[in-house]
C-alpha cells in the first residue's frame, strides 16, 4: 500500500503484514510495524515509529523522515558509490530530540567500492540515541559479519579499507586500512630519503 499526499490522520497505525510505502505525508499518529511487515517511501510520519518487522528507507534510495524510531527487526540500506544522501544512498532523519532507539539488524547492501573517507549520514537525529544494533551485516562490495567494538561501534575491514558505524552519530565511515597507510608512508618516506642522497650526491 502507497500512501501519498498530505493526511491529517492521527490515530494508531498498525501495519501487520506486506508493505507500506510512505511517499507523502502522515500527522502525529503513532505507527506499528508488525514482525511480517515492511515500512518504506521517501515521505514523512510525525508521530512515534516502532519497527520489529523491515525498515527500508526510500524508493531505492531515499530518505524517510520520522518522528521517532524504536528499532526491533532489520533496518535496510542501499548504499551507492556517491556521497549524496537521498540520492546516492539510504537514509533516515529523526526530528524529535532523543528519539532514536537502536535494535535489531543493521543490513548495509553496497553496490561498489568507494573512495576512501567516505561518510554515509545513514540516521540523522538530535540527541541521544539508546538500545544497541545485535547485530550488523552487509552484502555487496563490502559483504561480511561486522565486529563489535563496544561502545556502539561497529567494524569490517575489507581489502585495503575498513568501514565503522558509530551508533553515537549514526555515521557509517570508510578509510584506509591503517597497515595500507603506514605501507603507503613508509613509501613517500623512502622515497624523500632516495631524492636527499641523490642531491647530497
Amino acid at each position: 500500500f502507497e500512501l501519498s499526499g498530505v493526511n491529517t490522520y492521527t490515530g494508531p497505525t498498525t501495519v501487520s503484514d506486506g508493505t507500506l510505502v510512505v511517499n507523502g505525508q502522515l500527522g502525529n499518529t503513532a505507527v506499528s510495524v508488525a514482525a511480517l511487515a515492511t515500512l518504506a517511501g521517501t515521505g514523512t510520519i510525525g508521530g512515534s515509529v516502532t519497527v520489529n518487522g523491515l525498515l527500508t528507507p526510500g524508493n531505492s534510495p531515499g530518505v524517510l523522515t520520522l518522528g521517532s524510531l524504536t528499532l526491533g527487526g532489520t533496518a535496510a540500506f542501499e548504499l551507492g558509490t556517491g556521497s549524496v544522501r537521498g540520492t546516492d544512498y539510504d537514509g533516515v532523519t529523526i526530528t524529535s530530540p532523543g528519539g532514536l532507539v537502536y535494535g535489531g539488524t543493521l543490513d548495509l547492501a553496497f553496490s561498489g567500492l568507494v573512495a576512501d573517507n567516505t561518510t554515509y549520514d545513514l540516521f540523522s537525529f538530535t540527541g541521544a540515541s539508546t538500545g544497541s544494533f545485535g547485530g550488523v551485516i552487509s552484502s555487496g562490495a563490502y559483504p561480511g559479519t561486522w565486529t563489535n567494538m563496544g561502545g556502539g561501534s561497529w567494524q569490517l575491514t575489507s581489502g585495503t579499507q575498513v568501514a565503522t558505524f558509530n551508533q553515537a552519530t549514526g555515521d557509517l565511515v570508510i578509510v584506509p586500512e591503517p597497515t595500507t597507510m603506514v605501507a603507503g608512508l613508509a613509501t613517500v618516506g623512502l622515497a624523500v630519503i632516495m631524492l636527499r642522497r641523490r642531491r647530497a650526491a
